[in-house]
C-alpha cells in the first residue's frame, strides 16, 4: 500500500528477509512460516522449538490433544504428534526428512516445484514462482543443493562439491513422490455447469 510520504510506492508484502523466496516457491522464504501454539493448561509459555515441523503435523497433534486415537485399520498419518516435543518429553527433530511438491499450475509442469530437507541439507528447485515459460529461466535456475546452517539465503549450490548427497536426496524424494497420488490440481473433479437463470416472465 502507499503512504502519505510516498503515495505511489507499493510495499512489498512478500519480503521475507533474511530468506529468499515468496509464496509459491520452495525457497525458504516460500515454505518457512511462523507457527504459534497456545495451550495454557498443558504447554509452558515463552518456549521456542527450533526443529522443523510441517502443517501435516497439525492433524495428529490435534487428535492427541483431544484424546482421540487413530483407528488401527486407518492409513498412517503423514504428520507427527508434536505434543511430546512441545512439553520436552521428547528431544530432537520430529522428522528425519521433510518433503514438498508444488504442482501448480497443473497444466504447466515447467513451473512445478519440489524440495526435500534432511537435517540442514536441502535439495530444491530454485526458480521464481511467477515464471511462465522455460525460455524465461534465469542463469541460476535449476536443482540446487544447499546447507542451511551456513547458507540460509540458499545462494551457493553445493552439488559440484557434494554430488553424492544431491543424488541421495533426489532418490529419497523420487521414492516418496512415487508413493503418492497425483496432487488434486492434476486430477480435480470437473467443474459443474451452473444452471442458467430463468428469464423473468413478462408482465
Amino acid at each position: 500500500t502507499g503512504s502519505s510520504k510516498r503515495p505511489n510506492r507499493i510495499a512489498n508484502g512478500s519480503l521475507n528477509t533474511p530468506f529468499r523466496g515468496v509464496k509459491g516457491e520452495t525457497r525458504e522464504g516460500g515454505i518457512r512460516t511462523p507457527f504459534f501454539v497456545r495451550w495454557p493448561a498443558r504447554l509452558p509459555a515463552g518456549n521456542t522449538f527450533d526443529q522443523p515441523v510441517i502443517q501435516l503435523d497439525i492433524h495428529p497433534t490435534a487428535l492427541a490433544a483431544a484424546g482421540v486415537s487413530v483407528a488401527a485399520d486407518a492409513k498412517p498419518l503423514d504428520g507427527v504428534n508434536l505434543l511430546p516435543y512441545l512439553t520436552s518429553e521428547k528431544r530432537g527433530a520430529p522428522h528425519d526428512v521433510l518433503y514438498w511438491r508444488f504442482s501448480f499450475p497443473p497444466a504447466q509442469p515447467d513451473r512445478h516445484k519440489w524440495a526435500i530437507r534432511q537435517g540442514d541439507w536441502k535439495l530444491f528447485t530454485d526458480f521464481d514462482a511467477n515464471r511462465k515459460k522455460r525460455s524465461e529461466a534465469t542463469e541460476n535456475e535449476g536443482i540446487k543443493l544447499v546447507n542451511l546452517s551456513t547458507d540460509i539465503r540458499e545462494e551457493h549450490d553445493l552439488t559440484p562439491k557434494y554430488p553424492d548427497k544431491a543424488k541421495e536426496l533426489k532418490a529419497l524424494w523420487d521414492k516418496w513422490n512415487s508413493e503418492l497420488a497425483k496432487p488434486g490440481g492434476d486430477n480435480a473433479a470437473p467443474r459443474r455447469e451452473r444452471p442458467k437463470a430463468k428469464a423473468k416472465a413478462n408482465k
